[in-house]
């Protein structure tokens, strides 16, 4: 098979479905070097993949007449066209269950398309990280599970982070990252154990700083942490998902529930911990080099989420006390102390 000279990829959804999608697109990009690469993804987390040389480029899909996709008849020669007639392989996926994007890449594209929508990952068995693999068989690339390469962002790609000194003082302990929130509240340990996290972290005798990451998905829990920094335990919002790399990519440790952030925190190579309780974390479970799980055991787990979730109590996430978590992220905070002696 010749190489194809340019390689388009479409990836929607959140930072945890890109995170999970790293092994294949380092795969894509290891087997096609001379390829030129582009992804067309979601905005919010489309300068991650820029910034680590992933892509040669990437496009936002909101500015994208993919909606000409789903036309009947196609405009043979409107934008989506245009913007595709560049690339001679094109990998979706993104895609609909009635098939008309796969129909529509399938009559546009001037090379091949290949279409495997996101959600057929509920029809596979695994990881979600070897579904995205195993959609590369069509390929000619061997779709084995591959250890996650992860993320890497060099010094000159991470912002200065807005109140952030350049750097800590050897002497100083490496912070503390806490992310008390998710994409779905279902996923969500309660906030006042992991208040309860980081005001045991703080009481010890030279104990690290605790930083408390909240992003738009956490809100509504912004005035339960108001207020906190009187505690020692700084609360830090509003940042750019660069500024939030570079903040985790500093971090000692971490902890969170089954979010973005924490697959993000895990493939920089952060030791993390990741709370499991209604999803399942042989499917979801983050991926990185120094990666704890603890999952909360009940009759119902792992279940759809949901309305259905919330309504048995999140018996699952109620079972993981505080000193499970406060003694798995001090057993990482010591590996990663280990690891960064000479």
């Amino acid at each position: 098979m010749t190489d194809p000279r340019a390689i388009c990829v479409f990836l929607a959804g959140a930072l945890g479905d890109f995170v999970n999608a790293l092994p294949a697109l380092w795969t894509l990009r290891r087997r096609f070097p001379s390829s030129r690469l582009e992804l067309a993804g979601t905005p919010s987390w489309l300068p991650l993949a820029e910034a680590a040389s992933l892509v040669d480029h990437a496009h936002s899909i909101e500015g994208l007449p993919l909606s000409e996709g789903f036309q009947r008849p196609l405009p043979d020669r409107g934008a989506l066209a245009r913007f595709l007639e560049r690339f001679d392989l094109v990998l979706s996926w993104f895609g609909d269950r009635e098939g008309r994007w796969a129909e529509a890449l399938r009559h546009l594209c001037a090379g091949r398309a290949f279409v495997h929508p996101f959600h057929r990952h509920v029809e596979f068995p695994g990881h979600v990280s070897d579904f995205f693999l195993q959609t590369l068989a069509g390929l000619g690339i061997d779709p084995a599970p591959l250890v996650a390469p992860g993320l890497a962002l060099p010094q000159g790609a991470r912002p200065a982070v807005r109140g952030k000194p350049d750097g800590a003082a050897p002497s100083e302990p490496a912070y503390i990252c806490i992310h008390p929130g998710s994409g779905g509240r279902h996923k969500n340990w309660p906030p006042d154990r992991f208040l309860a996290v980081a005001l045991g972290i703080r009481s010890a005798a030279g104990a690290p700083p605790v930083k408390i990451l909240l992003g738009p998905a956490e809100e509504d829990s912004r005035p339960f942490w108001a207020g906190r920094e009187a505690s020692g335990v700084e609360v830090v919002g509003h940042l750019s998902i660069l500024e939030l790399a570079a903040v985790l990519a500093g971090a000692g440790a971490y902890l969170g529930n089954d979010s973005g952030v924490t697959h993000l925190a895990a493939a920089l190579g952060v030791p993390t911990v990741a709370l499991f309780g209604p999803t399942d974390p042989h499917r979801w479970g983050p991926r990185g080099p120094n990666v704890r799980i603890l999952r909360g055991e009940a009759p119902c787990s792992p279940c759809a989420g949901g309305p259905a979730a919330e309504a048995c109590g999140l018996k699952c996430l109620g079972a993981i006390e505080v000193d499970h978590a406060m003694a798995a992220l001090e057993d990482a905070r010591k590996d990663s102390n280990r690891s960064s002696e000479p």
